[in-house]
């Protein structure tokens, strides 16, 4: 995805470079700058098992720095909680990040099937979503 680029001629990107953070960086006639970015990416594994599984988050495509929280989404209204952080951590200098914590357990963790389980990256508001199927 590229961020701060609208237009064609002589708005297309002209020099590009590596930053600090690994992030590619562009100019254009103008010496307007963007960022181009990768779209966020996380893994959980496993991703199926009972209420309660120890789980493992990872992903990228993060700013550096970024506050990261993971959660679950119960799909159960109130007064039952509709989301659950699993686990938090902060994004390396590559934009990477991994946590562990456990799936809700017993009615908390909702009906058999598949829930959303969702990254966001505080302060850039990266997002991002996966699955994990209650078995």
């Amino acid at each position: 995805m590229v961020t701060n680029y609208t237009g064609t001629g002589i708005n297309e990107p002209r020099g590009i470079t590596a930053g600090p953070d690994g992030a590619l960086w562009f100019s254009n006639y103008y010496n307007s700058v963007g960022r181009i970015t990768t779209p966020a990416k996380i893994n959980v594994t496993p991703n199926s098992g009972a209420p309660g599984t120890a789980v493992d988050v990872s992903g990228n495509g993060f700013d550096p720095g970024d506050s990261i929280k993971v959660k679950y989404k119960t799909g159960l209204s109130a007064p039952n909680p509709t989301t659950e952080v699993i686990c938090t951590a902060t994004a390396a200098s590559d934009g990477s990040f991994t946590c562990s914590g456990d799936i809700p357990s017993g009615a908390t963790a909702g009906a058999s099937g598949s829930h959303k389980i969702g990254v966001k990256g505080e302060p850039s508001g990266v997002k991002t979503t996966t699955t994990f199927t209650i078995t």
